[in-house]
């Protein structure tokens, strides 16, 4: 499933923060928080100690700039958090359908104030963002590319 919605959003190209032969950096239309970023690998697996030496590489490379990139953004530094997303259970019959990935975020909700939840947000987990995803895709654009 995963696989096909990298697919769209290549096609689109409307939230993807940066691509390269392995690894691709989309801010979800579902985001949460106003900069939530998913960081996936290309190559469909469920875990990291799946990842070939070019993918962690890539990963490698990749994740401190994003993070300073919401420095820029901000013009600060400012608290964030990196997750890492993996199948958790190792099942022989389970089929392989989960897409591991990572997923950095920041409660700013701007450069003035942070992102308090409401009762909406605390008691269903039904979350309202402020910020479009394709403005918060065009400034991680801008400050990856002040960064490279």
């Amino acid at each position: 499933m995963i696989c096909k919605y990298l697919e769209i959003e290549k096609k689109t190209d409307l939230r993807v923060v940066f691509e390269n032969e392995f690894v691709m950096a989309v801010v979800p239309f579902s985001a949460q928080y106003a900069y939530d970023l998913y960081i996936y690998p290309k190559r469909c697996y469920s875990k990291l100690e799946e990842s070939r030496q070019e993918e962690l590489v890539s990963f490698a490379n990749l994740l401190p700039k994003l993070v300073k990139s919401l420095f820029v953004i901000f013009g600060k530094e400012i608290s964030y958090s990196l997750s890492l997303h993996q199948k958790v259970f190792n099942f022989p019959e389970s089929p392989n359908i989960y897409h591991m990935y990572f997923k950095l975020h920041s409660p700013q909700r701007n450069k003035q104030s942070l992102k308090i939840l409401g009762a909406v947000e605390s008691s269903l987990g039904i979350f309202i963002n402020g910020t479009m995803p394709e403005e918060a895709t065009n400034d991680y654009r801008k400050a990856l590319k002040s960064l490279l």
